[in-house]
């Protein structure tokens, strides 16, 4: 097969891209190893006490991961889960849910869409109200100055059962979509990776793997997440899980991956 491209009278590589409001990245996360972009998604499996919920909690309490980056938090949790961490980190949390609902989450969704122009508005008012107290210029400023963005993060934790739920699975299809724009990122555990439903997992951006039950799970995550044969899947296996609590991590937008968020380079012989 031979190819020939023919060039376009008018030279695409002059289209310049649209600026957006948002941040590709979450401002502050500073570590390029971990979950940072704004609207991603990310997954965390494991078995029980693998280390996935222990990760999580310790990245959420942690200033060098997640602590204080995110304006909202909403959190949900089984209460039993709840009660098994000592001293839990969201236990008097104001935005704490005990069941996953369709209703729950197209309130939060709803508010998470309203609160820029909420913002827009309150920015108009403070305006128009010290109007005569300003100067030509000053007004213009304040005209030109976008308002703050406020960035979120949904938490399911350990919530598998109520993600089999079709309807919540369209629910969280319609926002996942819309996560970006909405700033706000969504972080999941579950005891399986295949706990975690079709119809979301093209959406996933980043996901840490911890030790699987048994080798035939280990060789289907390695064939559909990092297209490894299985002589390859074996290596990588052996070479991850040495000692307890260990976890694969997986950018799957820049295609790169990390042992406990350190960066692997797999070379070819």
């Amino acid at each position: 097969m031979q190819i020939k491209e023919i060039p376009n009278a008018n030279n695409v590589k002059n289209l310049k891209p649209i600026k957006e409001k948002q941040d590709i990245y979450i401002p502050d996360i500073k570590d390029e190893n971990i979950c940072r972009r704004n609207g991603g998604i990310y997954v965390l499996a494991g078995s029980g006490g693998s280390g996935k919920t222990s990760l999580l909690l310790s990245m959420m309490k942690s200033k060098d991961y997640y602590r204080g980056k995110f304006h909202n938090i909403y959190y949900f949790c089984p209460p039993c889960s709840m009660d098994s961490v000592k001293n839990h980190p969201f236990v008097n949390h104001d935005k704490n849910y005990e069941q996953l609902t369709v209703d729950d989450l197209e309130d939060i969704y709803q508010e998470l869409s309203e609160k820029n122009k909420d913002k827009k508005i309150e920015k108009k008012s403070k305006k128009e109200k010290h109007n005569g107290f300003e100067s030509e210029e000053e007004i213009i400023s304040e005209d030109d100055e976008e308002p703050e963005i406020e960035y979120s993060c949904i938490i399911i934790d350990d919530m598998a059962d109520s993600l089999k739920d079709k309807n919540i699975q369209k629910q969280l299809s319609r926002m996942m979509i819309k996560a970006r724009h909405i700033k706000c990122m969504f972080i999941f555990t579950l005891q399986s990776y295949y706990y975690f439903p079709k119809i979301l997992r093209k959406q996933i951006t980043y996901c840490s793997i911890f030790k699987c039950k048994n080798v035939e799970e280990w060789q289907s995550i390695s064939k559909e997440l990092l297209a490894l044969n299985k002589d390859n899947g074996q290596i990588l296996y052996d070479y991850l899980f040495d000692e307890p609590y260990v976890h694969l991590d997986i950018d799957t937008i820049n295609n790169n991956l990390y042992k406990n968020f350190n960066k692997l380079e797999l070379l070819n012989k």
